[in-house]
């Protein structure tokens, strides 16, 4: 069983061996990729400043203790006997005394023309928006993962195909070795055999490291430390699309976790930018005191209720600073989805071409495929009967490995094009 499953569920092949599908790679990605993690540490952070935010309409309290030692200088008067002045003398000393004060302190704020109903607004916002930053990052990692899945399946069967290649090849060399001793064939068709078979060696070394690389991109795109060891499913069919154009594009407008955060975000500043503007207002807010003072215990009490207003007068145009910077970042941000919204468009337009291309070129390739399979029959019937040569085999091999490894790009072209438009759209193409 490959490390990198965990708990999650994977068919077997006949042979007892782990068969992952696109799907199942998706599944394991979005259970613990890093980045869903930094999104929902994210989503998180951005709950809390929610209740941050709440706590404006809640009382505040506070507890103050002092304590505080004087040592007062004080100057006394001293009367005496003085032949050359007014008979008077001063002294100095020093009053000592501790002070005590214990003070309890709640505060509660009773109006402020809605300030504090905008931050609470401009918070489920902004949290609203994380919410869609963690769905748009769930869409990224789906479809890296599918482009990294449909990429090594490819891989995998271009390698094959070069395997199977290399087999022919040497089948071949074997035969023109024995041709050649009979007195059949000619020196030169045993050399150039052996040339092709080597050939086909360096190609398959060649498809092996992409296959490694290809394994070790999709365990980059899926998150995980564990090499994926499972036999992957080299489902490359194709499928119908249900979908028009003009249906795609709507999706993708009212479905794009990028566009719903982005007009979140414009919410949220539009709501920051409104609290700004309540800092120009007087609120009013009630307060009470109870406390204990004295110099020595025990302590006498006293308390205090009232409420007051305050009216800012002056902050050296601070407030209106703030203000201008919020309304500037604002219009930014309403700039960024109006483009958006264009891009997106685009993305839409692009990925449903390069499926229709892609479709086609698969049709055709499949096509071009079956002819090189009967040109390779006609070259091997030409060759046993001696009326071919071994060239013509060694072409027609050629051209076949050719037709197979255009077949498979083709098909996953196609794959990974689909994947791409369902991403662009945000929906399923079924």
């Amino acid at each position: 069983m490959i490390s990198c499953l965990g708990g999650a569920a994977a068919a077997g092949d006949e042979n007892g061996s782990p068969v992952l599908g696109a799907e199942d790679c998706v599944r394991i990605a979005l259970e613990r990729h890093p980045i869903l993690e930094a999104a929902a540490a994210d989503l998180g952070g951005a709950a809390s400043r929610v209740r941050q935010a709440w706590t404006g309409y809640l009382p505040r309290g506070s507890f103050r203790q002092t304590f505080t030692h004087l040592d007062v200088p004080v100057e006394s008067v001293v009367r005496g006997v003085d032949l050359n002045g007014d008979g008077t003398t001063t002294e100095q000393s020093s009053q000592r005394f501790d002070f005590h004060e214990s003070t309890f302190t709640a505060r509660q704020t009773v109006f402020d023309f809605g300030k504090t109903l905008d931050q609470i607004r401009s918070a489920n916002a902004d949290r609203a928006a994380a919410a869609a930053d963690v769905e748009n990052a769930r869409a990224d990692v789906t479809v890296t993962v599918r482009r990294a899945f449909f990429e090594a399946v490819s891989a995998e069967a271009q390698l094959r195909a070069r395997e199977e290649s290399l087999g022919q090849e040497d089948a071949v060399t074997g035969e023109s070795v024995a041709r050649q001793e009979s007195g059949l064939a000619p020196q030169y068709d045993v050399t150039q055999a052996k040339v092709r078979a080597g050939l086909s060696r360096l190609a398959v070394i060649g498809a092996r490291r992409q296959v490694a690389l290809a394994r070790e991109r999709l365990r980059t795109a899926m998150g995980v430390e564990s090499p994926v060891d499972g036999r992957l499913d080299p489902d490359l069919s194709l499928r119908p699309i249900a979908l028009r154009l003009d249906e795609m594009l709507a999706a993708a407008l009212s479905g794009r976790p990028e566009i719903r955060g982005l007009e979140e975000k414009v919410r949220a500043e539009e709501r920051r930018a409104g609290a700004i503007v309540k800092d120009f207002l007087p609120f009013v807010a009630g307060e009470a005191s109870y406390g204990f003072t004295g110099r020595k215990f025990p302590l006498a009490d006293g308390w205090s209720l009232g409420v007051g207003a305050t009216l800012p007068l002056f902050d050296s145009f601070e407030t209106g600073a703030r203000l201008g910077e919020e309304r500037a970042v604002l219009a930014a941000t309403r700039a960024r989805l109006k483009r958006l919204r264009q891009e997106i468009e685009l993305q839409v337009r692009e990925s449903f071409i390069e499926l229709d291309a892609a479709a086609s070129s698969a049709t055709e390739s499949a096509q071009v495929l079956e002819v090189a399979r009967k040109n390779l029959d006609l070259a091997r019937g030409r060759y046993g009967e001696g009326i071919g040569s071994v060239l013509e085999v060694s072409d027609a091999h050629s051209g076949r490995t050719a037709a197979e490894i255009a077949s498979v790009q083709a098909l996953a072209a196609h794959r990974i094009a689909r994947a791409m438009l369902e991403r662009a759209i945000a929906r399923p193409l079924d």
